[in-house]
């Protein structure tokens, strides 16, 4: 079944409706090296990330200094941690490792440009990067039209055939982000059968403020796209 992360959670109400619509993964921005209007303090995230039911896992997305990064989430316990900023992969890879070490999984962002560039340092090609991702203690990789610098930008649409070609040479699970709605998300789970989506803007009316119909229109997509795709 494809995965559904929602991210941007800032108050308890949104997290039991995201949970019981049925998502996998909630995810909390914080410490985030630019501003972004999903951003929580420590103290915000502890309360918030203690509300996520059981079954629901917990993730808290940020970016920066790898040591900052690692004392935040050995605190925080969430069961995990995206990089969504500038890392390397020499970071990625060292984090990955000492967060494992704590019961702690990693997703990297890996942000792709407008001409289908890799945005990720050391890297001219997204395949390239998610190809050596592929080699580390990462359990997911997720790719992102919304560039590390600007993330509250407007996120243009993924282009699934592009996202399918990634997806083929990628050896770990791929997680798709930019731009998903409830009316875009059919066509790339038809075309790029992702391991899961991530999805913010399209659960929202504002930064913050989820939507319930957005929301359940969203589940009950994922749902008969996966029904579609267990009968071919």
């Amino acid at each position: 079944m494809t995965r559904l992360k929602i991210c941007g959670l800032m108050n308890e109400q949104d997290i039991q409706l995201c949970a019981a619509a049925g998502a996998n993964m909630l995810g909390f921005v914080i410490n985030y090296p630019v501003p972004v209007p999903w951003a929580l303090s420590k103290e915000q995230a502890k309360e918030l990330l203690a509300c996520v039911p059981e079954a629901v896992e917990s993730c808290i997305v940020t970016g920066g200094n790898a040591e900052e990064i690692l004392s935040l989430a050995v605190e925080l316990r969430p069961d995990y941690v995206q990089l969504h900023y500038k890392e390397s992969f020499e970071q990625t890879e060292y984090l990955a490792e000492a967060l494992l070490s704590h019961g702690i999984k990693t997703i990297k962002a890996v942000p792709v440009r407008k001409d289908g560039s890799c945005e990720m340092p050391g890297f001219s090609s997204v395949a390239e990067a998610v190809s050596a991702l592929s080699g580390t203690m990462v359990a997911a990789v997720l790719i992102d039209t919304r560039c590390a610098a600007s993330p509250a930008s407007s996120s243009r649409q993924l282009d699934a055939e592009f996202c399918r070609g990634i997806i083929q040479i990628a050896k770990k699970p791929l997680i798709l982000s930019g731009g998903i709605t409830a009316d875009n998300l059919g066509q790339l789970l038809k075309h790029a059968a992702p391991y899961g989506v991530d999805i913010l803007t399209g659960t929202e009316d504002a930064p913050g403020q989820k939507n319930s119909e957005k929301i359940e229109k969203i589940c009950r997509t994922i749902t008969i796209g996966d029904r579609s795709l267990g009968s071919i």
